[in-house]
């Protein structure tokens, strides 16, 4: 979050007088430096307490323990908040996902971030396929069990999961010991929050911008299952910086 502009004025006041004592103005901007920080975290904290979080999102939003799918170092980002239980999500994994993969992230020229948003009060198994999603990530099969999530929406049960697995050939034993993981569960709760104090209220999510190493700078949210045109002009306009 950008400085409120006093810090800036007293600063340029420092540099640009020279006949007073130097050392107590400084001391002065350092103290009204740390005034204006507790300030802009006060509001920002009354913000998002207010469920308008969408008003002081930081600079940077972090990529935490989100699966990333990509080269690592590619100059784009595009960060996600889905819901596994939510149709409109399923829709972009089916219909626009495929396609921005293979021109865009399978070419290293953008990385992709998955986050979870499980809007467990509309969609009550949406925190278990979040979790169930983490689990098979561990044992590398986060595509194809992301898939299985989204072409099952809503008729979740352990069995067929493990039936998924099996197919798979997946470890189900250790898939079961995985799923009781407590920091893999405060790993969806925490992602849950997140995107709660973001300001977040629907999904999919997602925040196309400049790759950070840790998150996503110079951003631009787009909300919904977007057409794979619309997300290619902001993906082509954000390449084309210098």
């Amino acid at each position: 979050m950008k400085r409120i502009t006093l810090v800036a004025l007293a600063a340029l006041f420092l540099t640009a007088c020279q006949n007073g004592n130097n050392t107590d103005l400084a001391a002065k901007v350092a103290a009204l430096e740390e005034k204006v920080e507790k300030l802009s975290t006060l509001q920002t904290e009354i913000a998002q307490r207010a469920g308008m979080g969408a008003l002081v999102r930081p600079e940077q939003l972090a990529f935490a323990d989100g699966h990333q799918v990509g080269e690592k170092m590619a100059k784009v980002a595009i960060l996600e908040f889905t819901d596994l239980q939510c149709p409109f999500c399923a829709k972009f994994n089916q219909e626009i996902w495929p396609e921005l993969k293979k021109n865009y992230v399978d070419t290293g020229k953008v990385l992709f971030v998955g986050r979870e948003f499980p809007l467990f009060q509309s969609h009550p198994q949406a925190p278990f396929a979040a979790l169930t999603l983490r689990c098979a990530a561990t044992q590398d099969l986060y595509a194809p069990m992301k898939e299985y999530l989204f072409a099952n929406q809503g008729t979740l049960k352990q069995t067929e999961i493990d039936a998924e697995l099996t197919r798979l050939k997946a470890d189900v034993a250790k898939h079961t010991e995985c799923m009781k993981n407590k920091e893999l569960q405060d790993g969806v709760r925490d992602s849950t929050l997140y995107a709660g104090k973001l300001g977040l209220s629907s999904t999919p999510t997602f925040f196309i911008g400049l790759n950070a190493g840790n998150g996503v700078t110079d951003y631009q949210e787009l909300v919904g299952a977007k057409s794979y045109a619309e997300f290619a002009a902001v993906l082509d306009a954000l390449l084309a910086k210098q």
